[in-house]
């Protein structure tokens, strides 16, 4: 059976992200089969049908003329209700206990009484 030994590790240089990947022999000694700096990409605001979406507006726009959307105008465009606002703040707002307590009508305490 192969040892194989995937590393994820900071360059202490570049502070760049780097994958390594290795095996370990039965005589214990490691030989490296891969090492790369890999390209950090931060996680998209939107999905992929969203950005499709955004960049089709932008493109008509542009065709007429016009500057491409801004932030607030992309945020409208996908949600003109607001629902995901308004959702993300009943989550915030259910993940507190005394809230949710609250609103069940009741309250939890916790007592220690000496026996």
């Amino acid at each position: 059976m192969r040892k194989i030994i995937v590393i994820k590790e900071l360059d202490r240089e570049t502070f760049q992200p780097i994958i390594t990947v290795k095996q370990k022999h039965e005589d214990g000694s490691v030989t490296t089969l891969f090492s790369e700096t890999l390209e950090w990409q931060p996680e998209p605001k939107y999905t992929r049908e969203q950005q499709e979406k955004i960049d089709a507006c932008n493109s008509v726009l542009l065709n007429k003329g016009m500057d491409p959307l801004t932030e607030e105008e992309i945020d409208y465009m996908l949600d003109p209700a607001g629902m995901n606002k308004r959702l993300s703040e009943i989550e915030k707002e259910m993940a507190d206990t005394e809230t949710l307590q609250r609103m069940a009508g009741f309250k939890v305490e916790k007592r220690i009484i000496p026996v």
